[in-house]
């Protein structure tokens, strides 16, 4: 190495030839992707389990429209003149959209969340059976619904890892 005005300059006859270049001559390997693993849904379950929790959160969306309309107040949303807070009326909205990001995002177990998610609006609809028994029929109607879709899931769900 020479010195120049303080600086350390080198040349050719100093750099090593044994060592590693400080890049790599290798051809970058190309990423497998990522197979089905077990408890995932197949493409066209994943999206048919997201659709129907998106009716279902647009069916509870009716039911609130429809309650202001009629002035009969689900538990949830209270009555018009002293309504719930804002956090208590998007309650049953909550796993809905849940369900329907993680269909979407294709996430796994989806048909075992989706009975949770069921199991979650039949609690919602239990609640309205002594004041407005006729949303309470619709929503435990919607529950219904869920369960079975997600029941249904199953038949979409793969078990084992593909072998390539």
């Amino acid at each position: 190495m020479h010195r120049r005005g303080g600086r350390t300059a080198a040349t050719l006859s100093d750099v090593d030839e044994t060592s590693d270049p400080p890049f790599s001559t290798q051809q970058p390997q190309p990423i497998q992707p990522i197979g089905p693993r077990p408890g995932d849904l197949t493409q066209g379950w994943s999206t048919l389990f997201g659709v129907c929790w998106l009716l279902i959160m647009a069916s509870f969306a009716a039911i609130w429209y429809s309650s202001r309309l009629v002035g009969l107040a689900t538990w949830w949303l209270g009555p018009e003149t002293d309504p719930e807070l804002l956090l208590v009326n998007l309650l049953p909205f909550t796993v809905l959209a849940a369900l329907s990001t993680a269909a979407f995002m294709r996430k796994r177990f989806l048909p075992w969340w989706g009975l949770g998610g069921g199991v979650f609006i039949a609690a919602i609809a239990a609640f309205d059976v002594s004041d407005t028994p006729g949303y309470a029929a619709i929503e435990f109607g919607l529950a219904v619904a869920g369960l079975c879709i997600s029941l249904a899931g199953f038949a979409g769900m793969y078990r084992r890892a593909s072998v390539d």
